[in-house]
């Protein structure tokens, strides 16, 4: 199969995010052909990734199937609109290249949190039979958001909630790195099946 991988956060970036989707790659790339969508390394600041230490995977330093987007925002903003600003400019940009190869995968994996890339991925263009929409569940966006960084989105919280329950009616499969997640994803679309991954696979 052919896989295109989405995420904000790869490889050599720190995190359980940019960790999981560096494992996903090594792992589906034994039996698949596997590209990364992603942005340069910049968590928790650009700086640190100047040095070599960081870069210990040679056979993914090397590999020419990771793709790297250019961003002009800061992926570190302090503010709800600076971030705002960082997840539309990225989902234009993954838009932008769904919309011209997506008929070239067999599978398109996308992952939250940030739910502007899976509505970039699965909304504004033509759904292709050949491709599976694969969808990962790593937070359960926009409510962490409110609740957990306690960031007021009040204003945009009924939008942002629908924009949640559409993306999971319009995934093909759905991933989840946590079982608690999987009643709340129930509720909103009832008919999909959730398959569970931890963190901690190989």
């Amino acid at each position: 199969m052919k896989i295109l991988l989405i995420t904000q956060n790869f490889y050599p970036e720190i995190g359980s995010g940019a960790n999981r989707f560096k494992n996903l790659y090594t792992q589906l790339s034994k039996n698949h052909e596997v590209t990364v969508l992603t942005t340069k390394p910049t968590y928790p600041n650009a700086k640190m990734y100047k040095d070599g230490k960081y870069w210990n995977e040679p056979l993914i330093n090397n590999s020419t199937d990771i793709m790297r987007l250019n961003m002009r925002s800061s992926k570190q903003g302090k503010t709800m609109a600076s971030r705002m600003l960082y997840y539309l400019e990225l989902a234009y940009k993954v838009r932008t290249y769904i919309r011209k190869y997506q008929h070239e995968y067999d599978a398109v994996y996308v992952t939250t949190p940030n739910i502007f890339l899976p509505w970039a991925t699965f909304f504004f263009q033509k759904k292709l039979k050949s491709t599976k929409r694969i969808l990962e569940v790593r937070d359960l966006w926009p409510d962490s958001v409110r609740d957990i960084e306690k960031i007021n989105i009040d204003k945009f919280y009924p939008t942002l909630k629908f924009m949640e329950k559409m993306m999971y009616r319009k995934a093909d499969r759905i991933i989840i790195n946590n079982e608690g997640f999987r009643a709340h994803i129930a509720k909103m679309a009832p008919l999909k099946s959730q398959l569970f991954i931890p963190n901690a696979f190989t």
